[in-house]
């Protein structure tokens, strides 16, 4: 299944359900849409959201990553940071079971100062807590963790895949899993040499992506065809694999505008996903 990441500055520049109503026409079958239960725009989240299932489309949501969604603040602030993940999932719950469809739900690690094996940690208590919840209180919920943009000024949890498999370690993968940020991946080796092609076991424990280029500027989150290096050889290993997941387009608008119009662009990068898929799986 092909599916787009419908953000928010995607949301300022045009209706949501107008960019809905053109993925579809393209074979987009999937949306993932930010949630943050804190802010003055969730109840709009919530309403565009059921307007997509409304529509036909299966639903991610994108978790918050600031205040006490950034998991890493569990070592000094426990109940606030618990509290907000599990509200986040009382939203989701509600709205999956609404429409009786299993929803995943895309966290990230965290930023933070101090000792990173304990920051990691901080990350995995979380994580294991709410895959915890989720087995007693949520059935219609999944989790996965994504991987990180890295960046030498800060204490970034998750911008490596050895955070992750730690994190998730032990996990039942139905139930939590990983996100494969193609794009944060590559940028992460070309611009700044940091970590490696993702490793077998990395790959085994992916349950959802986000696919995007990194351009010669080290611009991430460019569409399908202008970055660098072509997604195509991470897209074979999850074919290979046979990975039954969502294979998610996450363009940003800012970038998808340097190269035209950007709802253009975006619905020839899924035409272009599309194509790659169908050779890719061809040759399995």
């Amino acid at each position: 299944m092909i599916g787009f990441t419908l953000g928010t500055l995607w949301q300022q520049h045009m209706r949501g359900e107008q960019l809905l109503e053109a993925m579809w026409t393209r074979g987009c079958r999937s949306v993932e849409i930010h949630f943050h239960p804190y802010r003055d725009d969730f109840a709009d989240a919530l309403a565009l959201a059921r307007h997509a299932m409304d529509m036909g489309y299966a639903l991610t949501v994108h978790a918050a990553t600031d205040g006490d969604f950034n998991a890493v603040h569990y070592q000094a602030r426990p109940e606030p940071v618990m509290r907000a993940h599990r509200l986040l999932l009382d939203e989701v719950e509600n709205l999956a079971a609404s429409y009786g469809q299993a929803v995943m739900i895309n966290f990230h690690g965290g930023q933070g100062e101090g000792d990173r094996d304990e920051l990691v940690e901080a990350v995995r208590q979380v994580v294991h807590q709410m895959a915890e919840w989720m087995e007693e209180d949520y059935p219609h919920v999944r989790g996965a963790v994504e991987i990180l943009p890295h960046d030498p000024l800060y204490q970034r949890i998750g911008d490596r895949e050895e955070d992750l498999l730690r994190i998730t370690e032990g996990l039942d993968i139905d139930r939590f899993g990983l996100c494969w940020d193609m794009g944060h991946l590559q940028r992460n080796r070309s611009l700044f040499q940091y970590g490696g092609p993702a490793s077998e076991e990395f790959v085994r424990r992916v349950v959802h992506t986000h696919i995007h280029e990194v351009d010669a500027e080290h611009r991430d989150h460019c569409p399908l065809g202008r970055g660098v290096v072509s997604v195509r050889s991470d897209l074979e290993r999850l074919v290979q694999r046979g990975y039954q997941g969502v294979f998610n387009l996450e363009l940003g608008f800012k970038e998808a505008s340097l190269y035209g119009d950007p709802v253009e662009e975006l619905c020839r990068s899924a035409e272009a996903l599309s194509s790659m898929l169908q050779s890719l799986r061809g040759r399995v």
